[in-house]
């Protein structure tokens, strides 16, 4: 039985801003999360059988997860931004107790 992959799985790869050189653009970004708020609408409200009611509570479901995946994307992007910081510092730190040793033994 092959296993069926929500939209939640696919989430935290297509969305998270990268470490590395590959960088996307904001617009992409937005992009994937408008994307992945639509597949998690739709999934939530697969199950409604009348068409109506499952399209308002899909507009209300995407409505909310927006903002609420914007704000998860900003506190990734101030994460990784203080991981940067946080290796430089270290980098620098490291670069001044070797200088230290190599001048002083």
């Amino acid at each position: 039985m092959q296993r069926q992959t929500s939209a939640i799985d696919g989430y935290p790869n297509s969305t998270q801003p990268t470490l590395f050189l590959k960088q996307l653009s904001e617009e992409k970004l937005q992009l994937e999360r408008k994307s992945c708020a639509l597949q998690l609408a739709r999934s939530a409200t697969r199950t409604i059988s009348d068409r109506r009611r499952r399209s308002e509570i899909k507009v209300e479901v995407y409505n909310h997860l927006i903002p609420i995946l914007d704000q998860n994307f900003k506190a990734q992007q101030y994460l990784h931004k203080s991981y940067r910081k946080l290796v430089a510092v270290l980098s620098g730190a490291l670069t001044l107790a070797i200088t230290c040793a190599v001048v002083f033994y």
